[in-house]
């Protein structure tokens, strides 16, 4: 054996690393992550197979004891992305009660518009949409914008999409520090949100994070 297949035996021997075949994970119940599956899977105390980056978040001390062994391993994901509250200046446009408006309120704040300027932008790109039996109301910056609406409104601001995430690839980005752009101001597109992200910061009425597992289907930076 080799240093790396001696070490890797060494895990296995401390029930660092499991003993299935790889190819057996599908997604990880905590992050949904597939890419993963390259990378020796964990076995929790509950038999609940995970990757390792949210195994190692949930028991630390098991990741501390492998890298004093010297075994290879992935380090933790954590969830340290800061969170700023913002809603993207709805209140002082002089709008009151709840609302869906994540979209409206990312936009206003990663591109540094007047609320009031996308809502109103929103609503006029969305009488383009047609009604279906799949959809049953059109989109609104009040209530709530369909993707294909969105991608439009992004159109004519002159923003650009990149994508980290394809069909069969699994979630390659979570909102966790080490994986989200630490610079610049951008719409994350997330599962049924939309956020705000400046500089490496959460902007907006709540955490969107989900401990740091929620996965990032790509985002939208605004053309210079």
């Amino acid at each position: 054996m080799n240093n790396q297949e001696l070490l890797e035996e060494a895990a296995r021997g401390l029930g660092f690393l499991s003993e299935k075949p790889t190819h057996h994970i599908e997604k990880c119940p905590d992050c949904g992550c597939a890419l993963r599956r390259n990378v020796n899977p964990m076995i929790d105390d509950d038999d609940v197979e995970r990757c390792q980056p949210c195994h190692f978040r949930k028991y630390p001390s098991e990741h501390l004891e492998a890298k004093e062994a010297g075994i290879p391993v992935m380090e933790p994901r954590t969830a340290t992305v800061p969170f700023v509250y913002d809603d993207g200046g709805r209140e002082a446009a002089g709008f009151k009660g709840k609302t869906d408006d994540c979209f409206c309120r990312a936009v206003s704040i990663a591109f540094e518009m007047p609320y009031q300027e996308v809502y109103d932008l929103i609503n006029e790109v969305a009488k383009r949409e047609r009604k279906s039996k799949r959809k049953s109301s059109k989109s609104s910056a009040r209530t709530g914008v369909y993707t294909a609406t969105a991608k439009r409104v992004m159109e004519q601001l002159s923003c650009r999409w990149v994508s980290v995430m394809g069909i069969g690839t699994g979630c390659k980005m979570h909102l966790c520090n080490g994986e989200v752009p630490s610079k610049g101001r951008m719409v994350l597109r997330l599962s049924k949100h939309f956020c705000a992200l400046v500089d490496g910061e959460i902007h907006d009425t709540h955490d969107p994070s989900r401990d740091g597992t929620r996965c990032v289907y790509g985002y939208w930076v605004r053309e210079d």
